[in-house]
């Protein structure tokens, strides 16, 4: 099916930073699946519509992304990428400096990913979590949340999830 692959297209646009191409082909790829009534995928192209968004700064469109995401995530149950829904989610609260926002997001992505046990995905909400303290001057709180969720892991150190965690750590000890 042509739609579904459009959608993967898409993707892999906006993972090289091809925002408007990806943009096109994912809405191109969601209406040949919606004409053939298949939702196969739409939270994930969702979230990669948002992101692509608030990479142009489009941030009102990315919000408009994430509400659809939401709600198919609850049409479908197709819950694959909730996890990532949430933390984009509060990135793009915080360009909007609704930092309020951003850590109710952060806080829900690091509840799904501890409720799935995916422990990579709660390092990785966490650290926005951190960031989000860190800008606000906490970082005792943020050190000390981090190094909670950094000590969980005995291997895998050179993965780049590790060491912007490490790196984060590392500025938060700085005086």
């Amino acid at each position: 099916m042509e739609g579904r692959w459009n959608l993967l297209r898409g993707e892999a646009f906006v993972t090289l930073g091809k925002e408007k191409e990806g943009k096109a082909v994912m809405q191109e790829g969601i209406a040949e699946c919606k004409s053939i009534e298949v939702r196969v995928y739409f939270p994930r192209t969702l979230i990669f519509l948002a992101k692509a968004s608030g990479n142009l700064g489009e941030i009102e469109d990315g919000c408009k992304y994430l509400i659809k995401a939401h709600v198919n995530i609850q049409e479908t149950g197709e819950r694959c990428c909730e996890t990532k829904l949430y933390r984009l989610q509060g990135r793009i609260h915080q360009l909007q400096v609704k930092d309020i926002e951003a850590k109710a997001s952060f806080q829900n992505a690091i509840m799904v990913a501890k409720n799935e046990d995916a422990k990579m995905w709660v390092l990785r909400a966490t650290v926005e979590m951190a960031k989000l303290w860190q800008q606000h001057g906490k970082l005792g709180e943020a050190a000390k949340l981090l190094a909670e969720i950094y000590n969980w892991f005995t291997e895998g150190f050179n993965t780049p999830d590790l060491i912007e965690a490490r790196a984060l750590l590392d500025q938060f000890s700085q005086p």
